[in-house]
């Protein structure tokens, strides 16, 4: 799975302001004092506020393709009939959910997915379908499902070959890749086949999530930072001491892949952590504490969100 780096140093620039000071002076004290109460008033709207919003209110902000409104509130977006009923038959996460109250928030939020990215067929898929829709939107919202601010701004495409593909970046076969310009590519036949096998750890939807979760993390957008620093770099101490033993054979709980890098080991215990939360937390009961922090969820708690402290 092609994966770039959080540490490339991205970033977007959000605004770039001068303020001639000399105008200044010819300000009365009055006017100057006004001046400052307004720009203080909106420097904690914009760099506080935004980061204080509940979950009733995480449809705003999200117009990324001018499908969805700004304005519009959580009580107007419904998944279309058609949608749930895939949802219904063929999601196993949102089956599990524990009450109606859950189902709709998720429900909601898939809609949303489905409304602001973009579904491109390649190779020689000739259309992209409500099926392949609703189960890619509902793979990024199972992962992101304890951060209701979190819709991978950054990817606004979503790419889906029929089967494994040469990637145009690597010239290699891949089954799925996140790409920093701002794609998420994944195999159709794959995909299904992840899913078609809850038990097996290996499900190359969430795998790739998994990678756009953390490339989302880092890039300085409206979803920056979400993940609390403290827990990630406790994941990291796990993850350089599992991917040494991994690597030198002493570890035999996670596939070889898992090795490669501490990324594609995030990803890798992704699966584990979704598909057979019992064995990870039998055989590795820190790091599934971890995980429940790091995506404020627990398998094994009803999918009850994990306050963040």
């Amino acid at each position: 799975m092609n994966y770039f780096s959080e540490s490339q140093g991205l970033s977007e620039t959000l605004f770039d302001c001068q303020i001639d000071f000399s105008i200044m002076h010819e300000l009365s004290f009055i006017a100057f004092g006004a001046l400052l109460a307004a720009i203080l008033i909106w420097a904690y709207h914009f760099l506080i506020g935004s980061r204080t919003k509940g979950n009733d209110e995480f449809i705003r902000d999200y117009d990324f393709t001018r499908k969805v409104s700004a304005t519009k509130s959580a009580s107007d977006i419904k998944l279309l009939p058609k949608f749930k009923q895939i949802l219904e038959t063929q999601c196993e996460y949102y089956n599990k959910l524990p009450n109606s109250a859950q189902k709709i928030y998720f429900e909601k939020r898939v809609q949303i997915f489905i409304d602001i990215k973009e579904f491109i067929p390649r190779g020689t898929l000739s259309q992209i379908t409500d099926e392949m829709r609703v189960l890619i939107a509902a793979s990024a919202i199972q992962i992101t499902f304890g951060y209701p601010q979190v819709f991978f701004a950054h990817f606004r495409k979503i790419l889906v070959y029929p089967d494994e593909y040469k990637s145009t970046i690597t010239n290699h076969v891949h089954q799925g890749e996140v790409n920093i310009q701002g794609f998420i590519v994944l195999s159709w036949k794959k995909f299904k086949e992840g899913y078609a096998n809850s038990k097996d750890a290996r499900n190359l939807g969430l795998h790739e999530m998994a990678h756009a979760l953390r490339l989302e993390n880092g890039i300085k957008n409206k979803e920056f930072g979400f993940i609390d620093p403290t827990v990630l770099k406790s994941f990291q101490q796990i993850a350089f001491s599992e991917i040494q033993k991994i690597n030198q054979g002493k570890s035999y709980f996670f596939r070889s892949y898992a090795g490669t890098n501490e990324h594609e080991f995030f990803a890798v215990v992704v699966e584990n952590f979704f598909e057979i939360p019992n064995e990870l937390k039998n055989g590795h009961p820190e790091l599934y504490t971890i995980m429940c922090k790091l995506l404020r969820q627990d398998p094994l708690g009803i999918l009850q969100f994990i306050p963040k402290k």
